[in-house]
């Protein structure tokens, strides 16, 4: 991740961290979320992994990474940043026009088939209401 000035490259792979596997990792993360796919709860509960790493192995302030490259092992320490810095240091996200609805929906009666494009989704509740209709 060169753009967040994190050494590892793109598409290493993170083997450990802190020296606990990351199949224990995904499997713990897989546990504690509660949905009924495994895929699912791995992609959700991935995205609080601070907290997962905190209440599982009350990790949270220095990170030692083992990860595999095509440059072969090797181990970085990483101090945790909070929220602000993380997201100032994050590459911006393409903002869509204003006037360009975040999704669109096309109908095609002869297939019996409802297609959505979504541009952006903004909120789980616009989401919803296309679900219910």
């Amino acid at each position: 991740m060169p753009d967040m000035g994190i050494p590892i490259p793109v598409n290493g792979e993170i083997l450990s961290i802190n020296n606990i596997s990351s199949g224990d990792l995904i499997n713990n993360i897989i546990k504690m979320t509660a949905e009924e796919s495994q895929e699912f709860r791995l992609a959700f509960g991935s995205s609080f992994l601070q907290f997962h790493l905190k209440q599982l192995y009350n990790i949270d302030s220095s990170y030692t990474i083992t990860y595999a490259s095509k440059q072969g092992v090797k181990e970085i320490t990483l101090g945790g940043i909070r929220e602000k810095e993380f997201n100032e240091r994050k590459p911006r996200e393409i903002n869509t026009s204003s006037n360009q609805a975040p999704y669109s929906l096309k109908l095609i009666d002869s297939l019996n088939t409802a297609i959505i494009d979504f541009r952006v989704l903004k909120t789980s509740l616009i989401f919803c209401g296309l679900l219910i209709s």
